[in-house]
């Protein structure tokens, strides 16, 4: 058993935080997505990875992010123009990219905008 991972939080638990804690993280991970995980499990999003996944097998990430060009398959599907800056789920604004591409976008974004 360990304290809680929450500082200043005397908690036991085996691992992460007390329950107390757990869900105040919760609530706060929660608020801070722009729309929940469960939008990606409906079957209109799941019909709209797969047509883009169909159409564009590769990852179409581009020269910003692999300069030689990337031959990765694509396994995820973003947003072109964030769903936080107005974008939307229109094809139009869907590209496959590889989990790696992903990340890398991703995390420029976070750090554009002042995130972690």
């Amino acid at each position: 058993m360990r304290p809680c991972v929450q500082p200043g939080c005397p908690e036991l638990v085996e691992r992460g935080r007390c329950a107390k804690h757990q869900k105040s993280y919760q609530a706060e991970t929660d608020a801070n997505r722009v729309i929940p995980t469960s939008h990606y499990l409906t079957p209109s999003w799941k019909g709209k990875r797969r047509t883009i996944l169909q159409a564009n097998p590769y990852c179409a990430c581009g020269p910003d992010c692999c300069p030689e060009g990337c031959q990765d398959m694509a396994t995820e599907i973003d947003h072109i123009v964030g769903l936080q800056d107005g974008g939307t789920d229109d094809l139009s604004n869907l590209i496959g990219l590889s989990k790696r591409c992903h990340s890398r976008k991703s995390a420029k974004e976070r750090h554009a905008r002042g995130g972690w």
